[in-house]
């Protein structure tokens, strides 16, 4: 990574002057010229990585919160199944006994009748 800061106090762009003393091609000349202004976009993107690493930061936090919610949210959802089978089982043996106890009465009134 380039240590930006040792160019701190740099002579600001356009450097159209100090190229023209260069004694180097003309792609050259147009880099050192834009020296200043690679160094602003660095030090931007560098600006960019860092709020965007907040944000992914933030955004992982926030999903570990979501999952321990959504699972409080799924073992309350399971208890609550777990307590309405229950329930129903109950229901289930109560109708058996009631169905057997009906028959009983309906025998014992077919008996009187007969």
């Amino acid at each position: 990574m380039i240590d930006t800061d040792k160019y701190e106090g740099h002579t600001p762009a356009p450097w159209d002057k100090l190229s023209e003393y260069c004694p180097v091609g003309s792609i050259d000349k147009q880099l050192i010229a834009d020296a200043p202004l690679l160094l602003e976009e660095v030090k931007r993107l560098r600006e960019v990585n860092d709020e965007l690493q907040g944000d992914l930061e933030q955004f992982i936090e926030r999903s570990a919160e979501d999952e321990a919610g959504l699972k409080d949210e799924l073992e309350a959802t399971e208890a609550e199944v777990k307590r309405l089978r229950s329930g129903m089982q109950d229901i289930l043996v109560d109708f058996e006994t009631t169905k057997t106890d009906m028959w009983s009465i309906i025998k014992r009134i077919q008996e009187m009748i007969e």
